[in-house]
C-alpha cells in the first residue's frame, strides 16, 4: 500500500505517546517512543520535548510507506557493511549473530508522528560552531524497564534508517567516516544509546540514585532552515528483537520574527493544542505555506485526514 491509502483504507485517530520513568524518581520522566535531542557528551544535552507524540491508531507500521523497501534494506545490511567502529563489540550490535527481519520482529500496533523542533547550531568543545543538527533519541523505547531493574548501565546498538526524507540534509560522509550521522539514503545504519546510573545514596530513608543517558549518533539536520524537513525513521531493537515505525517532522528553531500567517510560538501552541490531525497540518501550512506541503500532506495521509479526532494530551 502507498503512503496515501493508508488514510483512506483506516479511520485514523490519535493516541499520545506515554514517556518513560527510567530513573524511577517519582515525578521523573522522558519522552516515550523517538525524540530529538541534541548531545555534545557530558553535561552538554539539550532536551526537546516533541511538539507532537502520538500513535496513529489505525496506520499499521506493515502499510507504511516505506516497510517493504525498509525490510529489503535491512536483509542487504551486514555486520562489515555496517561499519562499527574500534571498541564497539559486534556481538552488541547483533546479539544473535545476524540482521533480524523487519517482518518478524516485534512491532507497535500504530505508526508513531512526531512532531518537534531542532536546535540551532552551537559551539562544540573546541569553540567551532557544529552544523545545526539533532540526534534521534530512542531511550525511552529501548529503556522502558530500566528504572525498575537493578542494572548499573544498559547500551544497545539499535539500527536505525530513514526514508522518503524531504528537506533532510545529506550527511557529511558514511560509515567509518561520519559515524555519527545517519545515512539518509535508505540504507541502515547504527547508533550507540545508553544509559548509566550512579551508586545509590540514602537520603534519609530514600535511596537516590541520578540517571545519566544519551548519544552523539543517529544524527539528523534540516537542510533549508526557512521551512521544514520530513522523513520516514523505521528503528530496530536486535536484542530484543522489536521496531518502531515513525513519521518525524522537524521544524527549525523557534524566532520571534513573523515569516507566515503565524509566528513560530503561535505554531508550537497551535501544534501542543491540536484536537484533530487536520489542524497539525493546518498549523504547518499557515506558519510555512507552500514549503510545509509535504509534510503536511503526510501527516493528512496518515492520520487519515479530518474526521480523525487527537484524545487531550497526557
Amino acid at each position: 500500500p502507498t503512503q496515501a491509502s493508508i488514510g483512506s483504507r483506516h479511520r485514523s485517530s490519535m493516541e499520545p505517546v506515554g514517556r518513560v520513568n527510567v530513573d524511577g524518581i517519582e515525578g521523573s520522566s522522558i519522552p516515550g517512543g523517538l525524540h530529538l535531542a541534541r548531545y555534545g557528551g557530558g553535561d552538554d544535552y539539550r532536551q526537546i520535548d516533541p511538539l507532537v507524540s502520538t500513535w496513529c491508531v489505525g496506520a499499521p507500521p506493515r502499510e507504511a510507506a516505506p516497510f517493504t523497501a525498509a525490510d529489503t534494506s535491512l536483509q542487504a545490511a551486514t555486520p562489515a557493511g555496517l561499519k562499527l567502529i574500534h571498541g564497539f563489540s559486534e556481538a552488541a550490535l547483533l546479539p544473535s549473530g545476524k540482521v533480524p527481519s523487519l517482518t518478524q520482529v516485534e512491532l507497535p500496533d500504530h505508526v508513531h508522528l512526531v512532531v518537534s523542533r531542532v536546535p540551532g547550531a552551537a559551539a562544540n568543545a573546541f569553540g567551532v560552531a557544529d552544523p545545526e543538527f539533532a540526534s534521534l533519541m530512542l531511550h525511552g523505547w529501548l529503556f522502558r524497564n530500566f528504572g525498575a531493574s537493578d542494572r548499573k548501565a544498559h547500551q544497545k546498538l539499535p539500527l536505525i534508517s530513514i526514508h522518503n526524507g524531504d528537506n533532510v540534509i545529506a550527511a557529511p560522509g558514511a560509515g567509518l567516516d561520519a559515524p555519527q550521522w545517519l545515512p539518509t539514503n535508505g540504507e541502515f545504519g547504527w547508533a550507540d544509546q545508553h544509559v548509566h546510573r550512579d551508586e545509590p545514596v540514602d537520603l534519609g530513608g530514600f535511596m537516590f540514585a541520578e540517571v545519566f543517558f544519551g548519544s552523539d549518533m543517529a544524527r539528523v539536520g534540516i537542510s533549508d532552515r526557512q521551512k521544514p524537513a520530513s522523513c520516514w525513521v523505521v528503528a530496530v531493537d536486535a536484542e530484543e528483537s522489536r521496531g518502531l515505525v515513525s513519521f518525524v517532522v522537524m521544524l527549525p528553531e523557534a524566532t520571534t520574527e513573523v515569516e507566515g500567517e503565524i509566528a513560530d510560538g503561535e505554531l508550537d501552541a497551535l501544534l501542543k493544542q491540536a484536537s484533530t490531525p487536520t489542524d497539525v497540518a493546518t498549523a504547518l501550512r499557515k506558519r510555512y505555506g507552500q514549503a510545509a506541503n509535504i509534510a503536511a500532506t503526510a501527516v493528512d495521509r496518515l492520520v487519515g485526514g479530518a474526521g480523525a479526532q487527537m484524545p487531550d494530551p497526557e
